[in-house]
């Protein structure tokens, strides 16, 4: 997964990753275990609740929806991407593996050609 995602998202706006896991074949798996954390462009973990870095899947299957709240995707001048980072653990024939990936998202601010007036 360690990419740049082709669409940006809008600064204060809903953002969705849609994330595959997969095992050390390329395969999907179904984890027993994953979470993700979001970092901002200086590498810090952006809180997503008071005192909560890391989101834990619950149930996880071998494809989620991460959804990023307008709260995570706000813009400043030194600070236009974000990096999810994924950590999961799945079962394979050598055991209880753990493994990380990450997406990097560009924000966006719409400028005044993009919002339409009534």
């Amino acid at each position: 997964m360690p990419q740049q995602l082709d669409v940006p998202a809008i600064a204060d706006s809903t953002y969705v990753v849609t994330v595959n896991f997969l095992d050390q074949d390329g395969e999907l798996v179904t984890p027993v275990s994953a979470s993700w954390r979001l970092l901002n462009a200086e590498n810090e973990p952006i809180e997503q609740s008071p005192g909560v870095f890391d989101v834990e899947i619950d149930d996880p299957e071998s494809t989620e929806d991460i959804i990023l709240a307008p709260s995570n995707l706000y813009a400043t001048p030194d600070d236009t991407f974000r990096v999810l980072l994924v950590t999961y653990s799945y079962i394979s024939t050598l055991g209880t593996i753990t493994a990380k990936d990450w997406v990097r998202l560009s924000i966006v601010s719409p400028g005044p050609s993009d919002v339409s007036s009534n």
